[in-house]
């Protein structure tokens, strides 16, 4: 997860380092959690792209509350991982 609270742009070299994050995290089944997004961020994103197009990204926008798009992505990357979990087999079940 990467917090980026307070941040109201971002440059090119931000980009490359999120997609380059995002990918290398996609080619091993992983996801990119960006939490504490700024709306003019969110607006930069969505219209380059290349972070959401180099893999799988969750984004949580900022809230008043600071702190609270931090814990929410948090909660959804642990739901995320457990759900991960319910999807493997079981040891029991392995070589069956």
């Amino acid at each position: 997860m990467i917090r980026l609270r307070g941040r109201a742009t971002l440059g090119s070299t931000s980009f490359a380092v999120l997609s380059d994050s995002s990918a290398r995290l996609a080619a091993v089944g992983g996801r990119l959690f960006l939490s504490g997004i700024d709306p003019g961020v969110l607006r930069q994103l969505r219209s380059n792209r290349t972070v959401e197009e180099s893999g799988h990204v969750e984004i949580f926008e900022a809230t008043e509350r600071v702190g609270e798009s931090s814990l929410t992505a948090y909660r959804a990357a642990e739901a995320w991982l457990a759900g991960l979990d319910d999807e493997a087999p079981a040891a029991d079940d392995a070589g069956s």
